[in-house]
């Protein structure tokens, strides 16, 4: 059944009665709204193909993760963010993985990670190749989260007056439904390019580990990305950190 919902009401739909959990879920979107971007909660992963394939930005990859014809993306969700004309303007993803018996590490090099039948959907030249070392601490992860697809209009990409980023409220926005909406998870993780990591970015997602992890490649290009994540309880952590400093923000805003 397809839906589209606001997110605090999404944050009701799954969070039931837990007051503190939706004040958190409407404190992020409303920084959202005050950045004149209003979010939606949706369920069609085809409709955020189509979107993000529509963006005609060269920086917007669409990871195969969130490619809904080569996998079942039955329990993916994403926030879909409009401007006042309508003009899609921010996408952000995320998907759960059950755990089928076999670990986060097998599915990279199996690409189940990316395909759903890799046997039939990936590439000829399509291979991953993680770093040992780097994805040692998550080498067992049976059941986790995958955050990934954020996208900013370049015209929201900068920071609001109290150097608040559209790409700092996305994913947790996402990380506080997925995580509440997915309890037995035990991690959020995501794919940070290493251009963007070497900025900064994974850590302004909010994750609290960072390391160099895979080299991906398809049709003759290679990518290498950072593997960054966050655990269950470092995720309630960091939202307390963020809820502070929009807090703050909304103090400062009323005192003007």
């Amino acid at each position: 059944m397809l839906l589209t919902l606001s997110v605090v009401d999404a944050a009701r739909q799954i969070a039931g009665d837990d007051a503190a959990f939706i004040a958190r879920v409407a404190a992020l979107d409303g920084a959202c709204r005050r950045r004149g971007v209003q979010l939606t909660f949706q369920n069609d992963m085809h409709l955020y193909r189509e979107v993000f394939t529509h963006l005609n930005d060269p920086r917007a990859f669409l990871s195969p993760s969130f490619d809904a014809r080569t996998n079942d993306l039955s329990e993916a969700r994403w926030l879909l963010g409009r401007d006042a004309d309508g003009q899609v303007v921010s996408t952000q993803a995320y998907r759960f993985y059950e755990d089928d018996g076999s670990t986060s590490y097998d599915r990279f090099v199996s690409l189940r990670m990316f395909h759903h039948r890799p046997e039939e959907t990936a590439a000829p030249d399509e291979a991953c190749a993680p770093i040992d070392d780097a994805i040692e601490p998550n080498r067992h992860l049976r059941s986790w989260i995958t955050s990934g697809g954020t996208w900013v209009h370049p015209k929201f990409r900068g920071p609001d007056a109290f150097g608040i980023h559209l790409s700092e409220l996305l994913p947790r926005l996402s990380r506080a439904i997925g995580m509440r909406q997915y309890t037995q998870a035990a991690a959020v993780t995501g794919l940070v390019s290493v251009n963007l990591a070497k900025a900064g970015v994974g850590q302004r997602y909010g994750h609290k580990h960072i390391a160099p992890m895979i080299t991906y490649s398809r049709d003759q290009r290679p990518w290498s990305m950072f593997y960054v994540w966050t655990d269950r309880d470092e995720v309630e952590v960091d939202s307390c950190e963020f809820d502070a400093q929009l807090k703050s923000a909304r103090a400062y805003q009323a005192a003007e």
